[in-house]
């Protein structure tokens, strides 16, 4: 995080909560302050992966579970639509800014995705 704030000119985190966003966010705005520098309020991005159809799969919940012990799967992956929503406001609400949004099992149809995908999170454009 130090080195975000001290050359970066953003971050791009995953897997992470909401209240790991905020202290992230805290630490690399820190470092950028003590180098006499700022990171753009704007460059605050997270890779999230959403569980549609049939949720997070035990295997998923293991994968999970292994990189990130102290954190419950469902916490790091939200399921379907409306809890992805919610939870990008909720990184919303502590800076996060920019989203790579990311289904953690191939879709079907990759045209049905990207309609679902516009129809769900475009209104939430800003």
């Amino acid at each position: 995080m130090r080195r975000v704030g001290r050359l970066g000119d953003g971050w791009l985190a995953s897997l992470i909560t909401p209240s790991d966003a905020a202290r992230g966010i805290a630490a690399v705005a820190a470092a950028a302050d003590a180098a006499g520098r700022t990171v753009d309020p704007e460059h605050y991005g997270l890779s999230i992966p959403v569980a549609l159809g049939d949720g997070i799969s035990p295997e998923l919940a293991a994968t999970l579970r292994r990189r990130r012990p102290d954190a419950d799967p469902a916490a790091l992956v939200p399921e379907g639509w409306d809890a992805l929503r919610r939870r990008i406001g909720d990184y919303i609400a502590v800076g996060m800014s920019k989203f790579v949004v990311r289904p953690v099992t191939s879709p079907s149809s990759w045209g049905d995705f990207i309609d679902q995908f516009a129809t769900e999170l475009l209104p939430l454009e800003t």
